[in-house]
């Protein structure tokens, strides 16, 4: 399922699916390596000095920018069906880890015709 062609270029599988070789997808930049940030609560507590620290064991949602992309026309839609919803994935920079993760395409598409 982590069979990637080059650890050197950018890549990542979504859903099980991997975007440079089931679809078709070119990454033209680096992926960025970002580490989420544990949710920790602070709790202030009446007469006493300092404060507690509360941690249920999650962390604090981050958007992961993947960049520009480039998309064989006859993949478009596949792509588009393929990026919505919830899904596991997976960066080329840590094959080893998962992050669960849901698309989110928070400015309108702009396609370039090459």
């Amino acid at each position: 399922m982590t069979d990637f062609l080059n650890s050197d270029e950018p890549n990542f599988i979504f859903k099980g699916i991997n975007a440079l070789i089931d679809m078709g997808c070119i990454i033209e930049a680096e992926l960025p390596d970002i580490q989420a940030h544990p949710r920790i609560e602070e709790i202030s507590i009446p007469g006493r000095s300092g404060t507690l620290t509360e941690w249920y064991g999650d962390y604090e949602p981050y958007n992961l920018d993947i960049g520009k992309i480039s998309i064989p026309y006859e993949n478009l839609r596949r792509v588009k069906q393929w990026l919505t919803g919830y899904g596991k994935l997976i960066s080329h920079n840590d094959c080893d880890k998962y992050i669960e993760a849901i698309p989110s395409f928070s400015s309108p598409y702009k396609y370039e015709n090459e």
